[in-house]
């Protein structure tokens, strides 16, 4: 099982059944299990998706990962090429024994000195290979933004306090993507222009709203649609421009030239449509009635639960109601947590007796150990019997505390895949149980 804790939590069978419909999102997206579809050799043949790559053709394969699958991704490509790598670097947040490639532990939600160094490590290989010779396969993932990064015209110090006041003004990832695409010498299509023309074959794991790869990892690959004046109107919006004016020296231009991308194919493997739709087949393998209603959902995670609510009344015969994508939180607080625990604190107060809500980050750690947490009668019952006020932990950002205390949350630890976020509100005819203390039985 990939959910560590599902026997914890699934105290009544309304819970099991959610608990095994997001199980199943969770397996479709396995890394590995993608890429057995998506990429494929067939003699000296790489088959990936509708491209054919001739392996022959090329006296070095060299290959690269950054982002949360990164991983995974390059043991699987060892596997099918083995002595054909010529040699590569993976930067992931996790760290592992590959035999062709260099596995580097990085650091996420925030760049540091240590990701800048592994980045240049990164730079540095690729920009040995011969662009008449070689090819290079690359692999693109939710996290890459932080993990590949090499401050340009910005002290690192500053651009990492930069990221964090972003977060916490509440910017959304095209948002935050943009500043760094223009403070960077590596993200908005710059790492393209500085190997053109090197054949370049690159895979994205797109955690994004809308799955473009412009916005995932901030596109070092891919030409990018944003302007420098558009980074210097999101620091005004989150009234941070007086407070950086000074301490970027320029925002950067990213490569708006064609050429620059003809020598790069680039493959979009997997979305968060591959969890949906798994997770509407096994709803519908219990008898249930789902709907996804939306792979595109953003907001603020506050009002998570009610923008899923009023989806669900476009459709009042479907009983289990899916989404997949990415909040936003506004830190106020000096708490603990991630927007998924976020969303399922804030709907806590408001759920009704027939439903139950959950909200999971894909990759596993929503911002700490917890993937999200679940919100029913049976939530706000041990939130009682402990005196919990779920309003106060709102208020204070300080989800992961909240959810530790009533042991809520959801445990899966790091996936090795990341497609955002994933949200179900399942509504049955009748309240759910809840568990009753002894002394609550007595008194009846």
């Amino acid at each position: 099982m990939i959910i560590q804790n599902t026997r914890q939590l699934g105290q009544t069978p309304e819970r099991r059944i959610a608990l095994r419909i997001l199980e199943s999102g969770y397996r479709a997206i396995d890394t590995q299990t993608v890429l057995q579809k998506s990429i494929f050799l067939k003699g000296a043949i790489l088959h990936v998706q509708n491209e054919r790559i001739d392996c022959s053709a090329y006296r070095r394969i060299g290959i690269i990962g950054i982002g949360k699958c990164a991983y995974e991704a390059g043991a699987y490509m060892e596997k099918i090429l083995g002595k054909r790598i010529y040699g590569g670097l993976i930067l992931d947040m996790v760290q592992g024994k590959l035999k062709f490639l260099k596995s580097k532990k990085g650091t996420h939600p925030l760049p540091s000195a240590r990701n800048i160094g592994f980045a240049k490590q990164i730079v540095a290989f690729t920009k040995s290979l011969d662009p008449q010779k070689d090819l290079l396969i690359a692999f693109v993932s939710g996290g890459g933004s932080s993990l590949f990064f090499i401050p340009e015209n910005i002290d690192k110090r500053d651009f990492i306090q930069l990221t964090r006041n972003l977060q916490k003004g509440g910017a959304d990832i095209y948002e935050l993507n943009c500043v760094r695409k223009h403070l960077s010498a590596v993200q908005g299509g710059k790492f393209a222009r500085m190997l053109y023309p090197l054949p370049i074959c690159v895979l994205y794991f797109s955690d994004v709203v809308g799955n473009d790869p412009n916005v995932i990892a901030s596109g070092p690959l891919y030409q990018d649609n944003t302007s420098n004046a558009d980074a210097r109107r999101i620091l005004r919006k989150y009234g941070l421009w007086n407070a950086y004016k000074n301490k970027v020296r320029y925002f950067g231009e990213t490569p708006k030239q064609k050429k620059y991308f003809t020598h790069v194919s680039q493959h979009v493997v997997l979305t968060n449509t591959t969890a949906l739709r798994a997770m509407a087949q096994e709803a519908k393998k219990v008898r249930l009635r789902p709907r996804i209603v939306d792979a595109r959902f953003h907001g603020d995670a506050n009002r998570a639960y009610a923008t899923m609510k009023r989806m669900s009344q476009k459709d009042t015969k479907a009983d289990v109601y899916i989404a997949g994508g990415e909040t936003i939180v506004h830190v106020i607080g000096n708490g603990k947590g991630g927007r998924n625990q976020q969303a399922v604190l804030a709907a806590l107060d408001k759920i009704k007796k027939n439903e139950l809500f959950i909200s999971a980050a894909s990759d596993g750690i929503d911002n700490t150990p917890y993937a999200g947490a679940i919100a029913d009668l049976l939530t706000r019952e041990h939130a009682r019997k402990l005196g919990l006020d779920s309003h106060v932990y709102v208020r204070n950002n300080n989800s992961y505390a909240f959810f530790s205390k009533t042991k809520d949350y959801i445990k899966t630890g790091k996936t090795g895949s990341n497609v955002a976020d994933l949200m179900i509100l399942y509504k049955t005819p009748r309240a759910y149980a809840t568990v009753s203390s002894p002394a609550d039985k007595t008194k009846k």
